[in-house]
Parts: C-alpha cells; structure tokens; sequence
C-alpha cells in the first residue's frame, strides 16, 4: 500500500474521505485499487492499494477472509500509524513483507517499541496490539471514512474545501453507493496462496526473534 505523509496531532481527528475507488491493471499485469481522496485541506490525492494487500493481512494476523471490514479498516489506517524503529531497520526480503534485521538493527539498543507482527509473542498478540493501535488513531488523529459515511453537512464543507467544479461535486454528493464496495465485491481469497503466506510469515517471525536474540 502506497504510504500517505503522516498527519501532524491537531485538536480534531483529521478526516479523509474517500470518494472514488476503480480497479485498474498495470503494464506488467498486477492488478490495484486506485482511490481517490480529499484530505482534510481540501487536496485531492491519489492512493493505490494493490489487490493482493487484503489477503496478505488476512495471512499476516490470522484475519477470516470474509471479515473484509475489518481488514479494510487495517488496510486503510496502518499507513498512518508510526513506523517502529527496528522496523524501519528492516531489508524486505518478499512481496509480502517477511523481512531480515540488518547487523545495526540487530545488536542496536532497545527502545519502547509497540507490539507488532514481528515481535509478537503470538499473532493473536500482534493482532490485538494493531488493532488497538488503530483505534487510538481514529480516535486522536486521523481517520480514513468512506465518503458515504459522512453526513450532509460533512460532505458538503468537505467538497467546499476542496473546490470541485460543480458537476464533479454533485457527481459525488448523487453517488448511491460505498466507494469501497467496489473493493469489497472484486477481493479475491486464494486458500493455497493464504498457506503459504501464512507460513512465509512464521519464517520471518522465526528468523526474527533469531536475530534479535528473542529466540
């Protein structure tokens, strides 16, 4: 998922709407959700989410595939979230995200850190801390809504802001559906491509606490 600039704390909760998702291919094939957002000044931005990310979170924190709302919250939020020091040390060594600890990651000293995927002591624990970690967001920060989530009034200040020409505004504002349904009803599960995921993920688990002397 394309990382977005990370939102500075304010008195209120920055929102960002979502008001467009399409489904798009790449040259080389891979396929992505495009979605179009306004941040809370107004701008309009461009984030991409390949399709494959739900089912690597489903595998990463044991998420049921079918709980695509809670991994769509995942999915949404984590880019915000701030990135762990001795994970920003890591060298990925997979699509997925199962990485290695650099030498300096490995022997520099320890800092509070959250509890994440890598240093769980179970996935169960790492889903909880994430989970937990992406509620606190929502609730002092930022948080990522679906433009039909947002009330009349939320939805007329947002476009306001943003300086839509007319018809793109009322475009909008007549749309009858979720933007983010189209997500839900074009995600795909593959059951083989979840094992191996799954246990790509114990390996690095593994390979990490091996490395960080956790093991």
């Amino acid at each position: 998922m394309t990382a977005l600039p990370e939102t500075a704390a304010a008195e209120e909760v920055a929102e960002w709407v979502i008001t467009e998702v399409r489904l798009c291919q790449a040259e080389e094939g891979t396929t992505y959700w495009a979605l179009d957002l306004l941040r809370p000044d107004g701008v309009k931005i461009l984030q991409v989410m390949p399709t494959e990310l739900m089912e690597s979170l489903s595998a990463e924190y044991n998420i049921p595939p079918d709980d695509i709302d809670q991994l769509l919250d995942i999915a949404l939020h984590q880019p915000f979230l701030p990135v762990p020091r001795r994970d920003r040390e890591l060298a990925v060594s997979s699509a997925l995200g199962a990485a290695r600890l650099t030498a300096a990651a490995a022997s520099a000293q320890a800092e509070p850190e959250p509890v994440t995927l890598w240093n769980a002591p179970t996935i169960d624990d790492a889903r909880q801390s994430l989970l937990a970690r992406i509620e606190e967001l929502k609730q002092t920060k930022v948080r990522v809504v679906s433009f039909a989530q947002s009330s009349a009034a939320a939805k007329a200040r947002t476009l306001h802001r943003a300086g839509l020409a007319e018809a793109e505004a009322a475009a909008i504002l007549a749309a009858p559906t979720d933007p983010l349904d189209l997500i839900r009803s074009t995600v795909v599960f593959d059951k083989h491509a979840l094992a191996r995921k799954r246990a790509e993920v114990a390996a690095a688990r593994r390979e990490y606490a091996a490395a960080t002397g956790a093991a």
